[in-house]
């Protein structure tokens, strides 16, 4: 049974009655009822030939002619509406005609009038049609959709509707859902409603979803065709793009897992490549290529590169290397690393019989520990807890509601280890610690700091020219982490070692330490220098001259950089999908489901380099960031994704998460960590629920 029911109180539709006529051009069945409820309309003269339209249109759609007959007219008062009602039904004569049952869907009839049936009067029909389509899909305006679908402009004369949003067009509805369209190929400006008019970019379809509240969006699912999406900044969706528990919203890459990518990269396929000279290369102090390598340069304008500076590339989904001193690749895994193993390239030492401390701490006993934290029940008025929080000349009195069970006094934790320099040795002169954290974000459980520079047994025999664009990655004293710092200058000691002074750094972890000596596994602190133009001597080795804006590559000799298919990365997060809130007050707005299917990530920027924040309670420091971040959000998934080629976090959820899973995804190619929780606290109290809970991470797959 095929039952058109509408209820109509516009003003601006009491002429039209009509709409059941169109609506029976959509489609038949065995039997047709097209019911109307409005009491002006039940004494509108137009209904005298309703019965005529309705049953031609039932009849045509059913390839039934000879049988319009077949149909009664029955109208009469509607208790419970109290208007009338209006019914076309069938006889009871079966409804078969030509061997074809009314019930088959068959061509719809041509455009234009129905037969019969006055063209002024089939102009109502249509025009209502098109206002209630307006109101049944507002607030998406999509009067002009309507209004071609409609043929209002040939058969009616009349004008193209003025649309105030024109560039928003409704997806297309199967079965209650929206669905949309996208092309790496495609244009914004398209309608977005099927493979055919497909729109280019997912901010375009982020619009369309923030048109239209979660509450009265049917499912939507936008389907990625194949391609790389290249994002030209952070893709942002926040509650008001949200889906709802019934009509979630799904992103979908549509022929399957590989054939889609969103880029945080711009592509460098446009440069124009020419072989350096070795001559010029010579006399700008770079060292002689090894055998088979090849130096070649490109100047990239700004349409093509924008970025300051360059500090990461890729060649496909191979990593390319800054240039650096020693040669070596950072992917491959070294013995020495962690277990004190020998045999390692690409590494030098740090000074054995110089140990470089940081300035000792003022306002805490050297060696010793202070106490200036103390945490109570507020039940009991138990102390379960005691430690260190800045700053350290006051006394934290913190009460929490807490169920007892869970905690009890663990003093032995609490104890404060001051890795500043020892008391009895002197500080080199000019000795002075990084400020390595933002205290006014996280409070640091650990006081920890970590010294200024560094001295080293030996250095490349090339002098660099710019030695402040250099960056040194060491570990820790005890190969605890790893450490990254900013150099500031370099000086040549009489003895053949070198002084390296740091302007930055140092806050990949948080236990601190001095630099030099023998390490506490052992073994001498490694370190490698990167970004020396004059080090760029090896294959995959790359240089990027910000002040004539030249990149330079190193090939094995068999490439040429056109067909590397080069993308130097751009954005730190390609995705973030967040509400908002904060640990003192906990939830305001979350963002709720949406789902990423099949959907490759790649290519972000190195954060090793931004500011890091040191955990409540212990001596790691994360990067708050990644490939895709969700914050503030609940029941978001995703789901077959890749995740590849990412400078830093692959995945972060951060604050208040629930109920969302990252699931049958794979990880490879992560320059930090490839899923990462983390929560936050308001000083030492994180009791508003601002952590992720109740999250799945299942069937994932890092390499």
């Amino acid at each position: 049974k095929l039952q058109f029911l509408y209820l109509i109180d516009q003003p601006t539709m009491q002429a039209a009655a009509p709409l059941l006529a169109a609506a029976a051009l959509s489609g038949a069945s065995d039997q047709c009822t097209f019911t109307i409820y409005n009491e002006t309309l039940c004494s509108h003269a137009p209904y005298k030939n309703l019965r005529q339209i309705n049953m031609a249109a039932c009849c045509q759609a059913c390839q039934v002619d000879n049988q319009c007959n077949a149909f009664e007219f029955e109208g009469g008062a509607d208790p419970e509406h109290g208007s009338c009602q209006l019914s076309l039904v069938p006889a009871s004569s079966p409804q078969t005609a030509k061997g074809v049952t009314c019930g088959t869907r068959a061509p719809l009839p041509p455009p234009g009038p129905a037969p019969k049936v006055p063209a002024d009067f089939d102009c109502s029909i249509r025009r209502l049609a098109l206002q209630y389509g307006k109101h049944i899909m507002a607030p998406i305006d999509a009067s002009h959709d309507l209004y071609e679908a409609l043929q209002l402009g040939p058969d009616c004369g009349d004008a193209t509707p003025k649309s105030p949003r024109a560039a928003v067009h409704v997806g297309r509805y199967e079965g209650g859902a929206v669905h949309v369209w996208l092309s790496p190929d495609g244009d914004d400006k398209a309608t977005g409603l099927s493979k055919g008019q497909p729109w280019q970019t997912l901010v375009r379809a982020v619009e369309f979803l923030a048109s239209t509240p979660a509450a009265a969006r049917p499912p939507t699912t936008v389907h990625l065709l194949p391609g790389t999406y290249n994002l030209d900044s952070t893709l942002e969706l926040g509650p008001e793009h949200s889906g709802t528990e019934g009509s979630p919203v799904r992103f979908v890459a549509e022929e399957g897992p590989q054939s889609v990518s969103l880029s945080g990269g711009a592509s460098l396929q446009g440069a124009q490549w020419v072989k350096s000279d070795p001559a010029a290369l010579a006399a700008a102090g770079v060292a002689a290529p090894g055998p088979s390598v090849e130096i070649w340069e490109a100047t990239l304008d700004k349409g093509l590169w924008a970025g300051p500076s360059m500090s990461t590339l890729f060649a496909g989904e191979q990593r390319q290397i800054r240039a650096r001193w020693p040669n070596g690749n950072p992917e491959v895994y070294c013995a020495r690393d962690l277990h004190g193993g020998n045999g390692c390239t690409g590494y030098a030492q740090t000074s054995l019989k110089r140990k470089t401390y940081a300035k000792a701490c003022e306002t805490c006993r050297l060696g010793g520990n202070v106490t200036n934290l103390y945490i109570h029940s507020k039940g009991s008025g138990q102390m379960i807890y005691d430690g260190t929080m800045p700053p350290y000349d006051k006394v934290h009195n913190i009460t929490v509601e807490t169920p007892e069970a869970f905690y009890s006094p663990k003093v032995e934790y609490s104890t404060h280890q001051a890795y500043e320099m020892p008391a009895g040795v002197r500080s080199p002169a000019g000795s002075f610690q990084l400020d390595r954290f933002d205290t006014s974000i996280t409070k640091a459980f650990w006081n920890t700091a970590v010294p200024s520079h560094m001295y080293t047994e030996s250095w490349t025999p090339r002098a660099l020219a710019h030695p402040e664009l250099l960056t040194v990655h060491t570990y820790q004293s005890e190969y605890w982490g790893s450490w990254s710092f900013e150099v500031g200058a370099i000086a040549l000691m009489e003895d053949g070692e070198c002084h390296v002074s740091f302007t930055k750094g140092g806050f990949q972890e948080a236990r601190g330490g001095p630099i030099g000596g023998m390490g506490g596994r052992g073994v001498r602190q490694d370190f490698y220098i990167e970004n020396a133009f004059e080090e760029l001597d090896a294959a995959r080795e790359f240089y990027f001259n910000a002040s004539t804006r030249t990149l330079y590559i190193a090939t094995n000799g068999s490439q040429h950089p056109s067909d590397m298919g080069l993308v130097a990365p751009r954005h730190e997060v390609l995705v973030r999908v967040g509400g908002s809130g904060s640990a003192k007050e906990g939830l305001k707005a979350a963002v709720a489901h949406i789902t990423f299917e099949g959907i490759a990530f790649e290519h972000t920027t190195p954060s090793f380099m931004q500011p890091h924040e040191p955990t409540a309670g212990g001596d790691w420091s994360v990067r708050r960031s990644g490939g895709v971040v969700i914050e503030w959000a609940k029941d978001i998934a995703m789901e077959g994704c890749t995740f590849r080629s990412l400078e830093g976090n692959a995945v972060l959820m951060q604050h208040w998460v629930r109920g969302s899973r990252v699931t049958g995804s794979d990880f490879h190619d992560i320059g930090a960590t490839p899923l990462m929780l983390v929560g936050s606290t308001d000083g030492a109290d994180g009791t508003r629920g601002t952590q992720p809970w109740g999250n799945t991470l299942s069937r994932n797959y890092a390499r």
